[in-house]
This record gives C-alpha cells, sequence and structure tokens, in this order.
C-alpha cells in the first residue's frame, strides 16, 4: 500500500526560518518536530540553547499567523531541482488535491530558478496568494502548524512520483521510446565530462541525440525523458527527469569515483535498467570535500561497450 504523508501538528507555535525551518517549539519552549530541524553540530549547541531561543522569541514579530500554516520549507530544496522536484513539490502537489483550505497558507523555500517558476505556473495559480517564501518568512508565531513528513529509506514516495507525472506529462503523450539521448552538463560549473568533444562521435554514430536542459522547461523534459529508449548523463540533478521515463528505458549514470546511489535506487523504483559507469576524475581536486564536484574524463572503450550492452538488454 502506497503511504500517505504524515502530518506532524502543533497549535501556537514559535518557529525560526532563514531559507528553510531551523526549529519549532510550542508555547512552553520545549522543542518541535526534531526529525525536520535543519540546526546540526556546533549550530545545533549554540542556537538551540534556550537562552539563544529566548532571545529569538523577543525580537521577532510577535503577530500571530492565523489559519492553518502549513511548513513545507525543505533542506536543499531552494536551488537544487532534485530536491525541490521530488521532496518539496510531491507535498504541495498532495495537498492541494487532498488537504489544504483555502484559508491556509504555506511556507516555502525561496525559488527563483526557471524550473522552480516553470513547476508553479502550471499548479498554483488558484493559491500564488497564499504562498509565504520562506525567505520572508524569518521568524514568527503561528496559530496552528502542519507539517506533511514522509520517511522513505530508499527511492522516493510513489504516489508523490505519480502526482508529478500527471501534473507534468501530458495527458495525450503516445509515443514510443525509441529516441537515444545523452545529457551535457557543458554548460555547469562542475560535474563536466572534460573530454565531450571526443565522446561526440561515438554518440552520434550510435544516433544518440546530444541535449542540454537549462533552457527547456519542465514540461518538454518530462516529454523528453518519456519519449526515450536510453539515457546517459553524468551524475547530476538533471537525471531526476527519469520518473518520466516508461518502465524498461535504459540509464548510464557516469560516475567518478565520488558515487551516490540517488538514481540507482529511483530506477530501481520506475522499473529501470540502470548502469552506472565510473570515470576518472577529470582533474584532481586539492579540496577533499570537493570530490564529489570533480569534472570526470570519460574513456572512450568503456563508453562503447556500456551502449553495446544497453542495445541488448
Amino acid at each position: 500500500m502506497t503511504p500517505t504523508p504524515q502530518l506532524l501538528e502543533s497549535k501556537n507555535v514559535f518557529a525560526r526560518q532563514e531559507g528553510m525551518l531551523n526549529y519549532a517549539e510550542d508555547s512552553k519552549g520545549a522543542l518541535l518536530f526534531p526529525e525536520l530541524s535543519t540546526v546540526r553540530g556546533e549550530l545545533e549547541r549554540n542556537m538551540l540553547a534556550p537562552e539563544r531561543r529566548s532571545e529569538y522569541r523577543s525580537s521577532a514579530k510577535t503577530k500571530i499567523h492565523d489559519g492553518i500554516t502549513w511548513l513545507l520549507s525543505t533542506p536543499g530544496a531552494s536551488g537544487n531541482y532534485y530536491h525541490w522536484t521530488l521532496d518539496l513539490m510531491p507535498k504541495l502537489l498532495y495537498l492541494l488535491e487532498e488537504e489544504i483550505s483555502p484559508c491556509s497558507q504555506i511556507i516555502l523555500n525561496a525559488f527563483s530558478n526557471r524550473f522552480q517558476i516553470d513547476m508553479f505556473r502550471k499548479v498554483l495559480a488558484e493559491a500564488i496568494d497564499r504562498i509565504i517564501v520562506a525567505r520572508d518568512a524569518k521568524s514568527g508565531y503561528y496559530k496552528e502548524v502542519k507539517i506533511p513528513f514522509i520517511a522513505q529509506a530508499r527511492g522516493k514516495w510513489p504516489r508523490g512520483i505519480d502526482l508529478l507525472r500527471n501534473h507534468y506529462l501530458p495527458t495525450d503523450i503516445h509515443q514510443e521510446s525509441s529516441k537515444m539521448i545523452y545529457v551535457s552538463r557543458s554548460d555547469a560549473t562542475r560535474r563536466r565530462v572534460v573530454n565531450e568533444k571526443d565522446i561526440l562521435n561515438i554518440l552520434k554514430r550510435n544516433n544518440i541525440e546530444i541535449v542540454t536542459l537549462e533552457s527547456v522547461d519542465v514540461t518538454m523534459q518530462a516529454i523528453m525523458f518519456n519519449s526515450a529508449s536510453l539515457v546517459i548523463a553524468p551524475h547530476g540533478a538533471a537525471l531526476t527527469n527519469i520518473i518520466y521515463c516508461k518502465p524498461g528505458t535504459t540509464v548510464i549514470e557516469l560516475f567518478s569515483h565520488h558515487i551516490k546511489p540517488y538514481y540507482y535506487h529511483l530506477a530501481h523504483q520506475m522499473k529501470l535498467k540502470y548502469m552506472p559507469l565510473t570515470c576518472p576524475y577529470g582533474e584532481r581536486p586539492l579540496e577533499k570535500h570537493a570530490i564529489q564536484s570533480s569534472d570526470l574524463y570519460v574513456e572512450l572503450d568503456s563508453l562503447e561497450q556500456a551502449i553495446e550492452r544497453a542495445r541488448y538488454q
């Protein structure tokens, strides 16, 4: 059975927000929703100390926000397509479809990217006057707070993915999954393929289309991935779009030695054929923490072999 979000609820709440929910507490100063707090480590010891929280309360606006306030601010969602699409938007779509009342207000992460504006334009015309960007909400008192919370160990909330597909894939799409695409990160500042010019001949020889997604709206991205039989891409948020692929589509993900399993789990959940291809660093980073951002060098023979295997899977 597909789970529904657990609703975390409380009344007369003080919440501190700087870009997202830092913490919330009740009228007696007890911390609420610790599983959603974005404060960690040394910051936690300082920010959550009772005397500091007392200072925040006394300096905040005393006006109580009436009605129900839905706190949807999500770590990482302000500028990241993956977290915005898979962690924040499903909760919002669910609320608009199932839960939310006309007088409710919704607090979200700050947003300004094209993909965020595209997604809002399609679903929030009727609710835009009730949206409060967390960047502007700051700290304050709320008469009643509700937070939809979904705990997923691997993959993402199935009902949420269905909502995304229903909203961003046109209902009249009947294309065969015949297109093969390579998603370039040439317009990015990290995790680029440094020898991309060298692999273009291989891609063209195999009738694989080279695409960049920076200027493509969300619906067109959804259609593009839905019509693909093969997707090749360096690790990055563009692979979020495999949620729109048809079952059986092959996904070849290019990694440096920094490997994250996000899209492996997502591909498994969507019944896709997943093939990781580990590549050497394009330039070894000087800082250990920068390994995840390093460019990569694709070995031509390995790519040829992966494409050949994908044809016969």
